[in-house]
């Protein structure tokens, strides 16, 4: 896995707001993995209390390098997008 992670906005999720962004990842393993798919099934519980938006920026915190404090600067279309793009590069056959 690449320590960047490329990210481009979604337009079918009506994300205007930003261009390409870069971010700096950990080192990802099994655990981060397991942690993600976990979130993931998480959020679409709906008798669990972890919303999407929550699972993506638990995502941010476990698999970038990103600080909350540039975390909470990003916009919730950015933070989607993250999510989204590790969602994907966790399901691609490796």
């Amino acid at each position: 896995m690449s320590n960047k992670l490329k990210v481009k906005p979604y337009k079918s999720l009506g994300h205007l707001d930003f261009k390409e962004i870069e971010v700096s990842t950990k080192s990802w393993n099994m655990e981060s993995h397991k942690t993600v798919n976990k979130l993931v099934a998480e959020s679409q519980d709906s008798n669990s209390p972890v919303t999407e938006f929550d699972a993506y920026c638990k995502i941010i915190e476990t698999v970038t390098t990103l600080p909350d404090e540039e975390v909470f600067k990003l916009s919730d279309h950015e933070i989607q997008a993250i999510g989204i793009k590790v969602i994907q590069e966790f399901s691609k056959k490796k």
